[in-house]
């Protein structure tokens, strides 16, 4: 038996739509990290093309299979020139700036608009965000301070309000702020910009109030008429999606309602962000994103009734493949939903003609299709993810059926000679051992990809998988037979009560398995190159799998691990030694958290500072926006944390950090907890007390040796000082590297500011200005007793006094604003000091 060799079907090695969509995916690479123009790439790709058609008669096989990949390696690269930068004179986005301005737009909705409810806040929110609509239009004119005009092209629409009786195929006219999606304003945030123009949708528009969005009033012929042009059969796409989800709404409870519309519909927006956290932190964040897990839930029922036989076959794989076509244009023609949509397809196409299809080949095709759609959709993690899934599944499937093939017909008849409840408990046991190594295995190949962009780590997923696998097909099947019956007065309650108690255990074993302390974590993720090595290494191993089985299949099995633990290792060392051993520089970055204040201190071969750490908009945004930055930067350590003063603004994103990142201590001010302990601060203290994390209290004359040359002391305030506002009783620190000084001054104002600077002067060379560039205190005389050469104002977008800036720049000081410079380094060296705006 150990002796057995297994050849694979040679047909197997031959997949010509695999190679064809790697020549084409690398087309678009090139064409996304070059300049090349359009006319070349074209001219590249006919020169082959000509040549292929002139050589296919006189010329070896191989010679015309390269030729065609040539022509298929331009033509992906010319697809995505087009697609990502060929626009008309009069598209919308050339009318957009960086900055808002008022406009009017006449447009005709052409996608179902997204509503979503109104944030439910927290503690450390001082700011309720309400309820909004959000929509995608095309553009017909546009009227601004240079006329009215002719313009195309797409636009995002945000509403702040729900405007009444909007539909897909409405003429609409809009008034609101026309800008340009916004850019990234700090390292390591999501770019929106990039993510919105992948979509053909180059500006967005923010309108204040529903009233300002209005039918236009036009000729029923001309209505009717763009109606036609626009939509389509898309109108009643929407107008099934939205009865399917008043249906939800109406028989189903509120608190499970938003959740059904989500698994069953993708209606995404109507989930809160502290459940899709949950969700993701319990790797399951997949059952959110219709992906084809739901098309295959979706297919089982009717798969099982041509296993039963209950009805002929041919008329169940039809039902079968307008079933997905259905779903696929329902969910709005998701890359993933498109992907399985495509492989069920074939695969009951191959059925209905007696045919093995060849999964590889099928996925391959899937992709080319997908890329015909969308060629930037190479780009996007949800993609990636799927196709990884999905090979990884087939994969499996392969390495399952050698070892069928491995067992002899004397263990299949010993098998059969079994009583029925051993051969039942044997087959529920191999169930559950294929479903556990299923889900391991695609954890483990999803892993880095998912650590990179989510920066979580969910071992947990992989058990919590197999106990929703039940639930969600559950979920999946009654809310599907809901839309189908919603209108039966009788079955469709039955029906909304069951979807109700499947969702609510759904919601109980997410909650459960989120609470495991080691079910999740947080990371930093690995590096692009390191990521594209892996999925590299794992391509070469899935395409030259070798399927000869023997005795040394231990060392083989052995050697892969082996090369795993090396991945790992260097790409979790190399960076770090380059981090220890190549960075000198003391590194001061002051966050762009808008109207708050983080400014994140990275000592040279030494620990990590956190002054501050809040966002009067809202925690969550702080969150982001730090988290980001330390995971850019592999911090997963901060040894200290510093709040100035209890201000919301200066420490409600302080809670969430210390379950993401490690914290060596808290220092405060004496101040801080003295006056009547407001919700906030207590959370702030239980989510310091859950890190075992000390919380001391310092003040004036408190020195502390950061590390080596670091120095740091603070001069504010004294000990039995109380001013009459928070803000004046903000902790100043001093830090001193290498003779370069640099001052912080959270929110000081007032009595505060004067008790400061009633001491000494102090030179410094980077201030922070006090209270976010606010006229309650007195910049002048700060100017006058630090003299300062740079200066930082962290504030928000709202309009800061030019009063203030001409205050620091009359003392020849560099003044900058995280408003328009996004977020701010400082290198600071033997060499001097560097100043790095992230916008530039």
């Amino acid at each position: 038996m150990d002796s057995l060799v297994i050849q694979k079907n040679p047909r197997q090695d031959y997949q010509p739509l695999a190679l064809l969509l790697l020549v084409t995916s690398g087309g678009i690479l090139f064409d996304c990290r070059t300049s090349f123009e359009l006319e070349i790439e074209l001219a590249l790709g006919s020169t082959a093309l000509m040549g292929w058609l002139l050589l296919r008669r006189k010329t070896h096989r191989t010679v015309l299979s390269v030729l065609l990949l040539i022509v298929a390696f331009w033509l992906g690269a010319s697809w995505h020139h087009l697609y990502w930068r060929s626009y008309l004179p009069t598209e919308i986005g050339c009318f957009a700036t960086k900055h808002p301005t008022p406009a009017a737009i006449e447009a005709t909705l052409v996608r179902s608009p997204d509503w979503i409810p109104e944030s439910c806040g927290n503690s450390m929110d001082r700011q309720v965000v309400g309820e909004r609509m959000r929509m995608v239009v095309q553009v017909a004119h546009i009227r601004d301070r240079l006329g009215y005009r002719r313009a195309t092209g797409r636009l995002l629409v945000t509403v702040n309000g729900i405007p009444k009786n909007v539909s897909v195929g409405q003429k609409l006219h809009f008034f609101g702020l026309l800008s340009r999606p916004h850019l990234p304003r700090s390292p390591g945030e999501f770019n929106a910009s990039r993510f919105f123009r992948s979509q053909r949708v180059n500006a967005q528009l923010f309108v204040a109030h529903p009233e300002a969005v209005s039918e236009t009033r036009v000729s029923d012929s001309d209505h009717a008429k763009t109606r036609v042009n626009y939509v389509a059969g898309w109108i009643w796409i929407d107008w099934v999606r939205s009865h399917f989800h008043n249906t939800i709404v109406q028989t189903m409870d509120p608190d499970c309602s938003a959740l059904q519309s989500a698994i069953l519909l993708g209606m995404r927006t109507l989930i809160s962000d502290q459940q899709n956290e949950t969700f993701l932190k319990t790797g399951t964040m997949h059952l959110l994103a219709i992906s084809g897990l739901h098309v295959g839930i979706l297919c089982s029922g009717l798969f099982a009734l041509l296993r039963i036989g209950l009805f002929p076959p041919k008329r169940v794989l039809i039902a079968i493949i307008c079933l997905v076509v259905f779903y696929c244009l329902l969910t709005q023609l998701r890359p993933p939903v498109v992907r399985a949509s495509i492989l069920i397809t074939f695969y009951c196409f191959s059925k209905l003609i007696y045919r093995d299809p060849q999964p590889i080949g099928v996925l391959s095709l899937a992709g080319l299709v997908i890329l015909v759609m969308n060629p930037t959709s190479i780009f996007q993690v949800g993609t990636q993810l799927s196709f990884i899934a999905v090979a990884t599944l087939i994969r499996i499937q392969e390495s399952q059926g050698i070892l069928l093939l491995k067992e002899d017909s004397l263990h299949r008849w010993l098998k059969r000679k079994r009583s029925r409840w051993q051969r039942l408990r044997d087959s529920v046991w191999s169930w559950i051992n294929g479903a556990l190594i299923t889900s391991l295995s695609v954890f483990l190949v999803t892993l880095p990809l998912v650590a990179h962009h989510f920066h979580v780590v969910a071992p947990i997923g992989v058990l919590c998988n197999l106990t929703l696998m039940i639930p969600v097909w559950l979920t999946l099947q009654f809310g599907f037979l809901l839309l189908v019956f919603g209108n039966v007065p009788v079955l469709n309650q039955w029906l909304g009560h069951a979807c109700d108690d499947c969702i609510r255990l759904i919601q109980w074993q997410v909650g459960v398995a989120v609470e495991i302390p080691v079910g999740h974590w947080w990371s930093f993720g690995f590096g692009s190159f390191w990521i594209g090595l892996f999925y590299l290494g794992l391509a070469l191993a899935f395409f030259k799998f070798n399927f000869r089985i023997h005795w040394t299949r231990r060392i083989h099995w052995t050697r892969r691990f082996m090369l795993i633990v090396f991945w790992l290792a260097s790409a979790l060392v190399v960076p770090e030694i380059r981090n220890q051993y190549f960075v000198r520089d003391l590194r001061v970055t002051f966050i762009d958290v808008q109207h708050g204040c983080s400014i994140l201190i990275e000592c040279p071969n030494g620990p990590n500072l956190l002054y501050d750490a809040g966002s009067l908009n809202s925690s969550q945004h702080a969150i982001r926006r730090i988290s980001n930055l330390l995971w850019s930067r592999r911090i997963y350590h901060l040894d200290t944390v510093i709040l100035s003063h209890a201000d919301l603004d200066h420490y409600n994103a302080v809670p969430e950090l210390t379950r993401r990142f490690k914290v060596g201590q808290i220092l405060v001010s004496p101040l801080m907890f003295d006056q009547d302990s407001s919700q906030p601060l207590r959370e702030l203290q239980r989510s310091a007390a859950a890190g075992r994390i000390p919380i001391k209290s310092v003040s004036a004359g408190s020195n502390f040796d950061v590390q080596g040359r670091l120095q740091g002391s603070f001069l504010h305030p004294a000990q039995g000082f109380e001013s009459s506002t928070d803000n004046g009783n903000s902790l100043v620190l001093l830090l001193d590297f290498c003779g370069y000084r640099l001052l912080l001054t959270g929110d000081l104002e007032a009595d505060g500011q004067n008790h400061l600077m009633s001491q000494l002067p102090v030179d410094c060379d980077i201030l922070l200005a006090p209270h976010h560039g606010s006229r309650s205190s007195d910049h002048a005389g700060m100017s006058v007793w630090s003299a300062p050469e740079y200066v930082v104002i962290s504030c928000g977008s709202g309009k800061l006094s030019t009063t203030v800036v001409d205050d620091y720049r009359v003392r020849r000081a560099s003044v900058y604003q995280t408003a328009t410079s996004g977020t701010i380094q400082f290198a600071i060296g033997k060499k001097g000091i560097a100043v790095t705006p992230f916008l530039r």
